[in-house]
Formats: C-alpha cells, structure tokens, sequence
C-alpha cells in the first residue's frame, strides 16, 4: 500500500473525503483497503 492510498483511507475514514473524490487511478486499492478494514472491526 502506497503512501497516497494510506492518506486517502484516513481521510475517508475521518469522513473528510469520499470515494468518489479519490483519484481514479488510486481508488480500486483504497476501496480494496477499506473493505479489509472493515473486515477486521
């Protein structure tokens, strides 16, 4: 996982950004960790 992609997470995560505003080319591994997060809790 990239530095950009643990950003965008965190930032989903605080509810300070969404999916959507995630840059295409980066939103497939967010979304993919996001999902193992939500696994996890």
């Amino acid at each position: 996982m990239t530095v950009m992609v643990q950003v965008y997470v965190r930032l989903i995560q605080e509810g300070r950004r969404t999916l959507e505003s995630v840059p295409e080319n980066l939103r497939e591994e967010v979304e993919k960790e996001l999902n193992q997060g939500a696994e996890q809790t």
